[in-house]
């Protein structure tokens, strides 16, 4: 069926609309509209996914065997470092191997090494150790610089430390 020129000129839904409502044939209805009830789902909460898609899972000794493997290295890439040609570059100071193995660790940080999850826990204590045997020679240095400063009086000894 085809919609007439005077309700085609209202557009397609409007006019459909209003000859429908001028041409009611007579629809009856018997009974009221059924209702279809659903009984309530309970909605699922999932679990996040973990991050750890593959590999060996060490829970609570992540950390200590990271710390174990950067101890267990440490000598060795320092050694490494001091008798390459580089390392006979680098001048002699207290902090030239501390420096040399944070300049370590940051290089294979870079390399991207630091995506295997275990390793970087190793480059994340291996820079902590460093950094504390950096603080560790300063006090050292601190306290021989106080040491050397004392004086010798009659009644006892004075102590000077200059900061």
């Amino acid at each position: 069926m085809t919609l007439p020129k005077k309700y085609a000129r209202m557009g397609f839904k409007k006019g459909w609309r209003e000859y429908r409502k001028a041409n009611k044939k007579g629809r009856i209805r018997h009974s009221s509209p059924k209702v279809k009830t659903m009984a309530k789902r309970k909605r699922r909460t999932y679990r996040k996914k973990s991050k750890q898609t593959s590999g060996l899972n060490l829970g609570g000794l992540a950390k200590p065997l990271t710390a174990i493997g950067y101890g267990f290295v440490r000598d060795k890439v320092s050694d490494m470092i001091a008798g390459s040609a580089i390392g006979q570059k680098l001048p002699v100071s207290q902090f030239t191997d501390e420096a040399a193995m944070l300049g370590a660790l940051f290089i294979s940080g870079k390399l991207g090494l630091n995506k295997v999850k275990y390793v970087r826990g190793i480059i994340s204590n291996g820079k902590a150790v460093e950094w504390a045997r950096i603080g560790q020679t300063l006090s050292d240095m601190q306290q021989q610089k106080a040491t050397s400063m004392t004086v010798g009086t009659p009644t006892g000894t004075l102590m000077a430390t200059v900061f």
